[in-house]
């Protein structure tokens, strides 16, 4: 009666440090992850608009001074006297990156923002002819490295909406064995990859008689139930669960109903996002378990989505209530 389109079964090992796109031949990329992340930090630390750069382009002195000031930090080589030592300075980036500093660039200490920006990675491909292996991944800001977060802090990971392309070759002169070819946070060119990662870890249900859509993770696809109202499903050992559906009607706000919903638990959270007219209750449960709710009202009918998940799911589920929260539609709000 209803529509469950699952793209494809999210592979087990979907996301795992540097994961690869699912049905894709592992790409080995051991130890680059901390040089990707601080690429990916500097990069959005300049300015408004993130900075590419190409193989054959230059880099600013604002994206060197970013990573000067981040390096120490990042376990890449990076010692705190290269910020004013140029020498030193030079030496380390022409071992780490192929492409060039541009002339007269000026580098000094910034002023950074407070957390840690990295990049969760998706795809990891290698060019067969050039040895260049290419990383995608979601750029975040969290309080520490996704490695180093602790269960509570996965609850503040926030998702930047940048896709970021990091591409890498070894190279064992390189002190962190790694030299960066190029990198791009534009999310130009890279709108099919992008698509065909999201379609290939989620599933889409579409409930027609109530008007309303939604993707959740692909996991669930084969574990599913439905009926007039929704969709449900679970892991069969109770370590995550999902439901979307109709749930009723009201005369509250949907303010009102998140602050009910949030009156549930010990310590949640409420956002909201205007642009879907969502409202979202993010909780942590005594036994370590992420609950994730999202509540729609529309002309009186209430339209609410659940993701539950224990630690052993995160980060990957954080960035999946993302996607739940961003695909969330009801056809009456007339949002696409």
């Amino acid at each position: 009666m209803f529509k469950k389109k699952a793209v494809a079964v999210l592979c087990a090992v979907m996301l795992l440090a540097l994961g690869c796109a699912c049905g894709e031949e592992a790409v080995s990329a051991d130890g680059a992850q901390p040089l990707a992340d601080l690429v990916v930090a500097a990069s959005m630390s300049v300015g408004d608009v993130p900075e590419s750069v190409s193989e054959d382009g230059f880099m600013s002195g604002d994206f060197v001074s970013a990573l000067m000031t981040l390096g120490p930090d990042a376990g890449v080589g990076i010692t705190a006297d290269m910020l004013m030592d140029e020498a030193a300075r030079s030496g380390w980036l022409s071992s780490v990156f192929v492409p060039q500093v541009e002339t007269g660039a000026a580098v000094q200490s910034v002023a950074l923002a407070d957390g840690y920006v990295g990049m969760l990675t998706f795809s990891t491909e290698e060019n067969p002819d050039t040895g260049v292996i290419t990383l995608m991944g979601e750029v975040y800001r969290a309080p520490a490295a996704l490695a180093d977060l602790t269960n509570e802090q996965v609850m503040d990971i926030q998702w930047l909406d940048v896709t970021a392309v990091v591409c890498l070759l070894q190279d064992e002169s390189s002190p962190c064995g790694w030299k960066v070819v190029s990198f791009d946070l534009t999310g130009e060119d890279i709108a099919d990859q992008v698509n065909t990662y999201v379609e290939t870890c989620t599933a889409e249900y579409v409930n027609p008689t109530e008007g309303f859509s939604i993707l959740y993770p692909a996991d669930f696809a084969e574990v599913t139930s439905d009926d007039a109202n929704g969709i449900q499903g679970a892991i069969s050992d109770g370590s995550a669960s999902f439901s979307a559906a109709m749930t009723g009607t009201t005369d509250k706000t949907v303010e009102e109903l998140a602050e009910a919903k949030a009156a549930e638990y010990s310590n949640a959270r409420i956002s909201w996002d205007a642009v879907h007219a969502t409202a979202r209750v993010d909780a942590l449960l005594e036994d370590g378990t992420h609950v994730m709710n999202l509540i729609i009202v529309s002309d009186g009918n209430v339209y609410e989505a659940e993701l539950r998940y224990a630690p052993s799911y995160a980060p990957d589920y954080s960035l999946y209530s993302e996607y739940m929260m961003n695909s969330f539609n009801v056809d009456a709000l007339g949002l696409g």
